[in-house]
């Protein structure tokens, strides 16, 4: 075990490796640094030290109780001096600037440094003293020092100290926040690690009023519930152990206040002040309702965009918004046409005729479709009590496309695991979100329930194919031409009209493109021939798979010489799994929905699926128990 203490002035120095941002490098400044010949030591070159000296001992804290600010100002007793603007040589100590960065990355190839560093406040602080004149100390050691010398509880680790340590430091001066970066969960000034569960530290105010240190940013929301912990606890497995229960009141961008109830949600006295560095646990989660949101680009006062927007108006699952950076998608009036679009891309969802009567209404419905796609995909746990793994298998490679997703041929299989990492079973449900809007549950078979047990794996090989939008119409007996379909859009319609295949094709627009009989397609014998084949056996069936009604299309359309576009070169599949401890059913979530049966059985969390997809929840907040369900998503491109 190694210690490295420093308490004294921070500083900065010019950089000579190409590495800080403005040229500058944060430094310490030991006693002779200032003199002729002598420097700082900068940032760079003790990382360097610390991860050399990390390789060769069990383990190693750094403490570094001064200044890292980038302002050269001075405080009342900040421990800061001025930057030096010498040219300083390079450190002898550091390779390169390559190899340093190289040197770096391997010494914490996840992030995380080998070693503990603990910092008396963040880069852009001041760091203070306590006291004056020869007494005085630093903050951080000053509280350090002083937490760490108290009856040890079993198993402290740093992150436990820190807590504190930093609690106190902050609430002498609210500027100063010291750091803890690396192994956080190393027993202090020892060589074991004791990792905690996930938590929200708790700040409680001079009132007593419990503070969370967690707000709107990362998913806090008003109404939802929390079990508290002492100080340094673990494990949060057992609600009977927590010291306090409280229910979020106000919720800012990154804090939220709190109120004590009883175990029944009934507010409650103070009572027991719950004590500084205490730990929070989201056990219910308050669902608040799920919107679309969308902006209207063009004049919105007037014509088919008021329309649209007064027939949103009472959709409560899709919300018009002001500006179109908060917005998931944008419905864009331009050149007499109506286009919905999404921000980040720019992909055309789908064009309207802005004079045509039905467009709010066909508008509002595609909105609708929508939302429950992006609601969908949104959807999840944002403090999950297990973790659900899920992804490509074990040396799986594939390319990616420029959004970073693995990029797959169609029809190309793609080998997929799910894996149970958590200390209990949970069911599962997979469902298939694809870009065209559509959703599917591919697993488990309808009826049907999957689990997985502790340590155990799922794995399929999956086969994802790029979707034809056109579509196919079979007319196997009819008596005149002039029964055949008069409108239709990217549909293809092949009729037996005595004895005589007819054909017509309607384009993307609704145009009647194509309007003919094989009659009239002399030099297309040995194609027709080939399709009459291809029908034979199908005219009573009710449905084709999409395998054979793209190979209909296709011959369709080279007899007639009208190639009409498939549209999608390719497709984006989002697979969402969501996992529950008890068994629920998803498969009223497929799109398009023509029924859905809300009436029996609905849990809050099958609720909450529906509000998703649907915006049919009653209420204006849900509650779920937050340690009952997680999800996990996968994404990947499939391309022609």
């Amino acid at each position: 075990m190694s210690v490295f203490h420093f308490s004294g002035h921070g500083s900065q120095m010019k950089d000579i490796l190409g590495i800080a941002p403005g040229g500058m490098q944060r430094t310490i400044v030991p006693h002779d640094s200032r003199l002729p010949g002598h420097f700082d030591i900068s940032d760079d070159e003790l990382r360097g030290l610390f991860a050399r000296l990390a390789s060769r001992v069990k383990a190693l804290t750094a403490v570094l109780d001064c200044c890292h600010s980038g302002s050269g100002g001075r405080g009342p007793r900040a421990r800061v001096i001025d930057p030096d603007l010498r040219d300083p040589p390079r450190p002898g100590s550091l390779p390169d600037p390559a190899q340093l960065r190289d040197a770096i990355a391997a010494s914490a190839p996840d992030g995380k440094h080998p070693y503990t560093l603990i910092a008396a406040c963040a880069s852009d602080e001041l760091a203070y003293e306590l006291g004056s004149g020869p007494d005085a100390d630093g903050a951080l050691t000053k509280f350090f020092t002083s937490e760490a010398d108290k009856p040890q509880v079993k198993n402290l680790t740093y992150r436990d100290l820190m807590d504190t340590v930093a609690y106190r430091v902050h609430a002498a001066y609210p500027t100063q926040s010291p750091q803890l970066e690396g192994a956080d969960s190393r027993e202090v000034f020892g060589e074991s690690t004791s990792r905690a569960q996930p938590y929200v530290l708790i700040s409680p105010r001079p009132d007593g009023v419990p503070v969370l240190m967690a707000g709107a940013a990362v998913g806090m929301t008003r109404g939802s519930r929390f079990d508290i912990y002492a100080p340094g606890t673990k494990v949060f497995d057992d609600p009977a152990k927590a010291i306090a229960r409280v229910e979020l009141d106000e919720v800012s961008p990154f804090t939220s206040t709190a109120r004590r109830i009883d175990g029944d949600g009934q507010a409650k006295g103070p009572g027991t002040l719950i004590p500084m560095a205490a730990r929070a646990v989201e056990r219910v989660h308050a669902y608040e309702r799920i919107a679309l949101d969308v902006f209207l680009a063009g004049p919105k006062d007037t014509g088919v965009l008021k329309a649209i927007r007064d027939a949103l108006t009472p959709i409560k699952h899709v919300r018009v918004v002001d500006n179109d950076r908060d917005s998931t998608l944008i419905i864009e009036e331009k050149d007499r046409k109506v286009t919905i679009l999404a921000p980040d891309e720019k992909v055309v969802r789908e064009h309207f005729p802005a004079d045509a009567k039905d467009t709010p209404a066909e508008v509002v419905d595609r909105l609708k479709q929508w939302a429950k796609w992006f609601n969908l995909l949104r959807l999840q746990n944002l403090q999950p009590t297990f973790n659900v793994p899920f992804g490509l298998q074990a040396g799986t490679t594939s390319p990616t496309n420029e959004k970073g997703l693995p990029s797959f041929r169609s029809l190309q299989e793609v080998p997929l695991v799910l894996r149970d990492a958590d200390t209990q079973a949970f069911y599962f449900s997979i469902v298939d979100l694809q870009s065209n809007g559509s959703v599917d549950v591919i697993f488990p078979r309808e009826g049907d329930v999957a689990r997985l047990t502790p340590g155990q794996e799922w794995t399929r090989k999956l086969r994802f194919r790029v979707p034809d939008v056109r579509q196919l119409r079979r007319l196997s007996s009819l008596d005149n031409p002039g029964d055949l379909p008069s409108s239709g859009k990217n549909l293809v319609v092949v009729a037996n009209i005595n004895q005589v295949l007819h054909f017509r094709i309607f384009d993307g627009e609704g145009n009647m493109v194509v309007d003919t009989d094989e009659k009239r397609l002399k030099n297309q014998e040995r194609g027709i021939q080939d399709l009459r084949k291809q029908l034979e056996g199908s005219w009573a069936r009710q449905e084709l798979d999409g395998a054979e009604t793209s190979r209909v299309i296709t011959a369709v359309t080279s007899i007639v010489g009208y190639p009409l576009p498939e549209r999608y070169q390719s497709i984006r599949d989002y697979l969402l799994v969501i996992a529950s401890r008890e068994p629920i059913q998803v498969h009223f979530l497929r799109m398009p929905a023509i029924t859905r049966d809300l009436s029996r059985g609905f849990d809050p969390l099958q609720q909450l699926l529906s509000d998703a997809a649907f915006g049919d929840r009653q209420v204006e907040v849900l509650n779920v128990d937050a340690d009952s369900w997680a999800t996990a998503l996968f994404g990947c491109e499939t391309h022609r």
